[in-house]
Protein backbone atom coordinates (compact mmCIF):
# COMPACT_ATOMS: atom_id res chain seq x y z
CA UNK A 1 0.00 0.00 0.00
CA UNK A 2 1.49 3.77 -0.97
CA UNK A 3 3.01 5.40 1.99
CA UNK A 4 1.00 8.04 3.91
CA UNK A 5 2.85 11.68 3.40
CA UNK A 6 3.84 12.79 6.52
CA UNK A 7 2.01 15.56 8.30
CA UNK A 8 3.22 19.11 9.36
CA UNK A 9 2.14 19.79 12.65
CA UNK A 10 0.89 24.15 13.26
CA UNK A 11 3.70 23.92 15.80
CA UNK A 12 6.63 22.66 14.34
CA UNK A 13 10.11 23.62 14.62
CA UNK A 14 11.99 26.08 12.10
CA UNK A 15 15.60 27.24 12.18
CA UNK A 16 15.22 31.00 12.91
CA UNK A 17 17.17 32.68 10.71
CA UNK A 18 17.37 36.08 12.73
CA UNK A 19 20.20 33.81 13.92
CA UNK A 20 22.25 33.45 11.37
CA UNK A 21 24.13 37.21 12.01
CA UNK A 22 27.30 37.94 11.90
CA UNK A 23 28.35 37.40 15.80
CA UNK A 24 26.43 34.01 15.64
CA UNK A 25 28.16 32.56 12.78
CA UNK A 26 31.50 33.97 14.15
CA UNK A 27 31.14 32.15 17.32
CA UNK A 28 30.06 29.13 15.74
CA UNK A 29 33.36 28.87 13.86
CA UNK A 30 35.27 29.61 17.08
CA UNK A 31 33.37 26.70 18.87
CA UNK A 32 34.34 24.26 15.65
CA UNK A 33 37.65 25.38 15.69
CA UNK A 34 37.74 24.98 19.76
CA UNK A 35 36.01 21.37 19.18
CA UNK A 36 39.40 20.42 16.68
CA UNK A 37 42.01 22.26 18.90
CA UNK A 38 45.32 19.91 19.48
CA UNK A 39 48.67 20.98 20.33
CA UNK A 40 49.67 19.15 17.00
CA UNK A 41 47.15 21.86 14.72
CA UNK A 42 47.61 24.56 17.22
CA UNK A 43 49.35 26.82 14.60
CA UNK A 44 47.05 26.03 12.02
CA UNK A 45 43.86 26.49 13.76
CA UNK A 46 44.81 29.30 15.52
CA UNK A 47 45.81 31.07 12.01
CA UNK A 48 41.92 30.52 11.49
CA UNK A 49 40.44 31.73 14.80
CA UNK A 50 42.50 34.98 13.51
CA UNK A 51 41.37 35.26 10.09
CA UNK A 52 37.64 34.92 11.30
CA UNK A 53 37.62 38.72 12.46
CA UNK A 54 37.26 39.16 16.32
CA UNK A 55 37.10 42.73 16.41
CA UNK A 56 33.73 44.09 17.69
CA UNK A 57 33.54 43.66 21.62
CA UNK A 58 30.21 41.93 21.79
CA UNK A 59 31.90 38.95 19.25
CA UNK A 60 35.23 38.54 21.54
CA UNK A 61 33.33 38.41 24.75
CA UNK A 62 31.38 35.48 23.32
CA UNK A 63 34.45 33.72 22.30
CA UNK A 64 36.18 34.44 25.46
CA UNK A 65 32.91 32.45 27.22
CA UNK A 66 33.35 29.71 24.67
CA UNK A 67 37.54 29.16 25.48
CA UNK A 68 36.86 29.05 29.12
CA UNK A 69 34.29 26.86 29.41
CA UNK A 70 36.29 24.60 27.50
CA UNK A 71 39.35 25.40 29.52
CA UNK A 72 37.52 24.76 32.54
CA UNK A 73 35.80 21.27 31.45
CA UNK A 74 39.33 19.94 30.18
CA UNK A 75 41.53 20.52 32.92
CA UNK A 76 43.91 18.45 31.50
CA UNK A 77 44.02 20.46 28.66
CA UNK A 78 44.51 24.40 30.54
CA UNK A 79 48.25 24.79 29.39
CA UNK A 80 46.93 24.80 25.70
CA UNK A 81 44.11 27.07 26.40
CA UNK A 82 46.62 29.28 28.36
CA UNK A 83 48.81 29.88 25.49
CA UNK A 84 45.96 30.10 22.85
CA UNK A 85 44.56 32.93 25.38
CA UNK A 86 48.11 34.79 25.65
CA UNK A 87 48.22 34.92 21.84
CA UNK A 88 44.80 36.20 21.46
CA UNK A 89 44.89 39.04 23.98
CA UNK A 90 47.76 40.26 22.06
CA UNK A 91 46.55 40.09 18.71
CA UNK A 92 43.35 40.93 19.38
CA UNK A 93 44.35 44.01 21.40
CA UNK A 94 46.55 45.08 18.49
CA UNK A 95 43.32 44.77 15.99
CA UNK A 96 41.20 46.81 18.33
CA UNK A 97 43.56 49.88 18.55
CA UNK A 98 43.89 50.00 14.78
CA UNK A 99 40.18 50.30 14.91
CA UNK A 100 40.55 53.25 17.12
CA UNK A 101 38.08 51.04 19.29
CA UNK A 102 40.04 51.64 22.67
CA UNK A 103 42.75 53.81 23.32
CA UNK A 104 43.92 52.48 26.39
CA UNK A 105 46.69 49.86 27.38
CA UNK A 106 43.81 46.98 28.39
CA UNK A 107 43.39 44.34 26.58
CA UNK A 108 39.58 43.78 26.00
CA UNK A 109 39.92 40.47 25.89
CA UNK A 110 42.29 40.00 29.14
CA UNK A 111 39.86 41.68 31.43
CA UNK A 112 36.98 39.92 30.25
CA UNK A 113 38.79 36.69 30.59
CA UNK A 114 39.83 37.56 34.40
CA UNK A 115 36.14 39.24 34.81
CA UNK A 116 34.73 35.42 34.12
CA UNK A 117 38.08 33.71 36.50
CA UNK A 118 37.00 35.73 39.56
CA UNK A 119 33.47 35.57 38.85
CA UNK A 120 33.39 31.42 39.11
CA UNK A 121 36.55 31.70 42.17
CA UNK A 122 34.02 33.78 44.50
CA UNK A 123 30.92 31.57 43.45
CA UNK A 124 32.59 28.47 43.96
CA UNK A 125 34.35 29.90 47.65
CA UNK A 126 31.32 31.25 48.51
CA UNK A 127 29.25 28.47 49.45
CA UNK A 128 29.80 27.56 53.11
CA UNK A 129 29.28 23.95 52.67
CA UNK A 130 27.35 21.21 50.35
CA UNK A 131 24.24 21.36 52.37
CA UNK A 132 23.72 25.10 51.68
CA UNK A 133 24.53 24.43 47.98
CA UNK A 134 21.78 21.78 48.20
CA UNK A 135 19.41 24.14 49.60
CA UNK A 136 20.22 26.59 46.37
CA UNK A 137 19.93 24.02 43.74
CA UNK A 138 16.46 23.09 45.26
CA UNK A 139 15.54 26.07 45.11
CA UNK A 140 16.62 27.20 42.21
CA UNK A 141 15.63 23.44 40.19
CA UNK A 142 12.74 22.22 42.42
CA UNK A 143 12.45 18.94 43.29
CA UNK A 144 15.69 16.96 42.35
CA UNK A 145 16.77 13.26 42.85
CA UNK A 146 19.36 12.29 44.56
CA UNK A 147 21.67 11.08 42.01
CA UNK A 148 21.03 14.30 40.12
CA UNK A 149 22.04 16.66 43.07
CA UNK A 150 25.40 14.55 43.66
CA UNK A 151 25.75 15.17 39.72
CA UNK A 152 25.55 18.41 40.24
CA UNK A 153 27.77 18.74 43.18
CA UNK A 154 29.93 16.49 41.18
CA UNK A 155 29.93 19.21 37.83
CA UNK A 156 30.44 22.05 40.82
CA UNK A 157 33.87 20.31 42.17
CA UNK A 158 35.10 20.04 38.42
CA UNK A 159 34.41 23.58 37.68
CA UNK A 160 36.00 24.50 40.76
CA UNK A 161 39.05 23.11 40.09
CA UNK A 162 38.92 23.54 36.30
CA UNK A 163 38.89 26.98 37.27
CA UNK A 164 41.58 26.64 39.94
CA UNK A 165 43.57 25.46 37.04
CA UNK A 166 43.64 27.56 34.54
CA UNK A 167 44.23 30.30 36.68
CA UNK A 168 47.23 28.71 37.67
CA UNK A 169 48.11 28.07 33.91
CA UNK A 170 47.11 31.75 32.78
CA UNK A 171 49.58 33.20 36.08
CA UNK A 172 52.76 30.69 34.27
CA UNK A 173 52.18 32.48 31.17
CA UNK A 174 52.23 35.88 33.08
CA UNK A 175 48.39 36.11 32.11
CA UNK A 176 48.03 37.30 35.96
CA UNK A 177 50.27 38.71 38.10
CA UNK A 178 51.65 37.50 41.34
CA UNK A 179 50.02 40.22 43.32
CA UNK A 180 46.49 38.66 42.34
CA UNK A 181 47.53 35.39 42.49
CA UNK A 182 48.94 35.13 45.97
CA UNK A 183 46.12 37.94 47.27
CA UNK A 184 42.90 37.09 45.97
CA UNK A 185 43.44 33.35 45.77
CA UNK A 186 46.08 31.96 47.79
CA UNK A 187 45.36 33.85 50.78
CA UNK A 188 41.89 33.15 50.27
CA UNK A 189 41.61 29.41 49.88
CA UNK A 190 44.14 29.30 52.85
CA UNK A 191 41.45 31.22 55.23
CA UNK A 192 38.54 29.06 53.73
CA UNK A 193 40.86 26.02 54.04
CA UNK A 194 41.48 26.33 57.96
CA UNK A 195 38.60 28.08 58.97
CA UNK A 196 35.75 25.29 57.05
CA UNK A 197 38.33 22.10 56.29
CA UNK A 198 36.50 21.41 53.53
CA UNK A 199 38.55 18.83 50.83
CA UNK A 200 37.00 20.69 47.67
CA UNK A 201 38.91 24.17 48.92
CA UNK A 202 42.24 22.39 50.45
CA UNK A 203 41.99 20.43 46.98
CA UNK A 204 42.15 23.89 45.03
CA UNK A 205 44.83 25.29 47.20
CA UNK A 206 46.99 22.31 46.33
CA UNK A 207 46.09 22.33 42.72
CA UNK A 208 46.83 26.32 43.06
CA UNK A 209 50.38 25.78 44.68
CA UNK A 210 51.54 22.68 42.44
CA UNK A 211 50.68 24.60 39.67
CA UNK A 212 52.34 28.05 40.00
CA UNK A 213 55.33 26.28 41.65
CA UNK A 214 58.34 28.51 42.59
CA UNK A 215 56.65 31.79 41.12
CA UNK A 216 54.39 31.67 43.30
CA UNK A 217 57.34 32.43 46.63
CA UNK A 218 58.29 35.67 44.35
CA UNK A 219 58.27 38.78 46.43
CA UNK A 220 54.98 40.76 46.42
CA UNK A 221 54.65 44.11 48.09
CA UNK A 222 51.70 44.18 50.55
CA UNK A 223 51.53 40.39 50.18
CA UNK A 224 48.46 38.95 52.01
CA UNK A 225 50.53 36.10 53.18
CA UNK A 226 54.32 35.58 52.71
CA UNK A 227 55.64 32.15 51.35
CA UNK A 228 56.86 31.41 54.58
CA UNK A 229 53.90 32.13 56.27
CA UNK A 230 52.23 30.13 54.47
CA UNK A 231 54.06 27.21 54.06
CA UNK A 232 53.68 26.79 57.89
CA UNK A 233 50.79 26.82 58.10
CA UNK A 234 49.91 24.40 55.47
CA UNK A 235 52.33 22.23 57.66
CA UNK A 236 50.63 23.25 60.71
CA UNK A 237 47.01 22.03 58.49
CA UNK A 238 48.72 18.98 57.39
CA UNK A 239 48.77 17.69 60.84
CA UNK A 240 45.28 18.19 61.78
CA UNK A 241 44.41 14.86 62.46
CA UNK A 242 40.57 16.00 61.96
CA UNK A 243 41.02 15.71 57.99
CA UNK A 244 40.54 12.86 55.80
CA UNK A 245 43.94 10.86 55.77
CA UNK A 246 43.92 11.77 51.70
CA UNK A 247 43.88 15.59 52.24
CA UNK A 248 46.59 15.30 54.62
CA UNK A 249 48.79 13.19 52.09
CA UNK A 250 47.46 16.00 49.51
CA UNK A 251 49.11 18.72 51.83
CA UNK A 252 52.34 17.10 52.70
CA UNK A 253 53.05 16.20 48.78
CA UNK A 254 52.81 20.21 48.01
CA UNK A 255 55.69 20.65 50.89
CA UNK A 256 57.76 17.75 49.89
CA UNK A 257 57.58 19.58 46.15
CA UNK A 258 58.61 22.36 47.72
CA UNK A 259 61.92 20.71 49.19
CA UNK A 260 62.35 19.53 46.11
CA UNK A 261 62.99 22.34 43.91
CA UNK A 262 58.92 21.78 43.09
CA UNK A 263 59.93 18.65 40.90
CA UNK A 264 57.15 15.51 41.09
CA UNK A 265 57.87 12.18 42.21
CA UNK A 266 55.88 11.04 39.25
CA UNK A 267 55.06 12.66 35.56
CA UNK A 268 51.47 13.97 35.54
CA UNK A 269 49.33 13.43 32.48
CA UNK A 270 49.08 16.54 30.53
CA UNK A 271 48.83 17.02 26.67
CA UNK A 272 51.71 16.14 24.04
CA UNK A 273 52.21 16.09 20.90
CA UNK A 274 53.17 12.94 19.10
CA UNK A 275 56.32 13.92 18.15
CA UNK A 276 56.70 14.20 22.05
CA UNK A 277 55.01 10.88 23.16
CA UNK A 278 57.46 9.46 20.55
CA UNK A 279 60.62 11.16 22.36
CA UNK A 280 59.59 10.23 25.91
CA UNK A 281 59.02 6.62 24.59
CA UNK A 282 62.87 6.40 22.62
CA UNK A 283 63.89 7.95 25.82
CA UNK A 284 62.12 5.80 28.19
CA UNK A 285 63.80 2.56 25.85
CA UNK A 286 67.45 4.20 25.87
CA UNK A 287 67.14 4.31 29.71
CA UNK A 288 66.21 0.79 29.96
CA UNK A 289 68.94 -0.39 27.77
CA UNK A 290 71.23 2.03 29.99
CA UNK A 291 70.28 0.25 32.89
CA UNK A 292 70.61 -3.00 31.68
CA UNK A 293 74.23 -2.37 30.37
CA UNK A 294 75.10 -0.68 33.64
CA UNK A 295 73.48 -3.81 35.63
CA UNK A 296 75.88 -6.36 33.33
CA UNK A 297 78.80 -4.45 33.74
CA UNK A 298 78.49 -4.64 37.73
CA UNK A 299 77.95 -8.33 37.09
CA UNK A 300 74.21 -8.04 37.96
CA UNK A 301 72.97 -10.77 35.73
CA UNK A 302 70.63 -12.75 36.43
CA UNK A 303 70.60 -16.45 37.63
CA UNK A 304 69.35 -17.50 33.80
CA UNK A 305 72.54 -15.23 32.24
CA UNK A 306 74.51 -18.08 34.58
CA UNK A 307 72.82 -20.78 33.86
CA UNK A 308 75.27 -24.12 32.39
CA UNK A 309 73.62 -27.05 31.68
CA UNK A 310 74.42 -30.26 33.94
CA UNK A 311 76.03 -32.86 31.74
CA UNK A 312 73.78 -35.55 31.44
CA UNK A 313 74.33 -39.10 33.28
CA UNK A 314 75.66 -41.90 30.95
CA UNK A 315 72.74 -44.26 29.56
CA UNK A 316 72.62 -47.69 30.26
CA UNK A 317 71.21 -49.81 27.83
CA UNK A 318 70.06 -53.37 29.12
CA UNK A 319 69.45 -56.12 26.53
CA UNK A 320 67.83 -59.10 26.74
CA UNK A 321 69.56 -62.64 26.14
CA UNK A 322 67.86 -62.73 22.69
CA UNK A 323 69.18 -59.43 21.62
CA UNK A 324 72.95 -59.65 19.87
CA UNK A 325 75.24 -57.29 21.76
CA UNK A 326 76.43 -54.50 19.26
CA UNK A 327 78.45 -52.57 21.74
CA UNK A 328 79.89 -52.79 25.35
CA UNK A 329 78.22 -50.90 28.18
CA UNK A 330 80.31 -49.56 30.60
CA UNK A 331 78.66 -51.89 32.88
CA UNK A 332 79.37 -55.00 30.63
CA UNK A 333 83.42 -53.48 31.07
CA UNK A 334 82.67 -53.88 34.87
CA UNK A 335 81.15 -57.28 34.83
CA UNK A 336 83.25 -58.79 32.55
CA UNK A 337 86.58 -57.22 34.61
CA UNK A 338 84.81 -59.08 37.83
CA UNK A 339 84.38 -62.18 36.17
CA UNK A 340 87.73 -62.33 35.10
CA UNK A 341 88.93 -61.93 38.98
CA UNK A 342 87.14 -65.29 39.85
CA UNK A 343 83.97 -63.93 40.19
CA UNK A 344 80.70 -65.91 40.41
CA UNK A 345 81.03 -65.62 36.34
CA UNK A 346 84.30 -67.21 36.44
CA UNK A 347 82.90 -70.23 39.22
CA UNK A 348 80.40 -71.48 36.80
Amino acid sequence: PPVEPLKVSENAWQRKRELDDDKTAKVMSVRSILNKLTLEKFDKLYKQMIDIGIIDSEILDAVVGEIYEKAVLEPNFAPMYANLCKQLSDDTHKEFQKSGEIVDKKSPFRVSLLRRCKEEFVKSSASEDPEQFKKDLLAEKGDLREDQIEEALGKAKRRMLGNIRFIGELYMKNFISTRIVRNDCVAVLLVLAEKRKEEDVIESLCKLLVTAGRRNELPVENAAVTPEDLFARLGTLSQDRSLPSRMRFMIQDVLERRGNDWQARREEAEAKTIAEVHADLQRKEAEKAAAHAANDSRGGRSRRDHFVPRPSAPTITVYSPSTPRQTASHADSLMNRYAGRGGPSAAQ
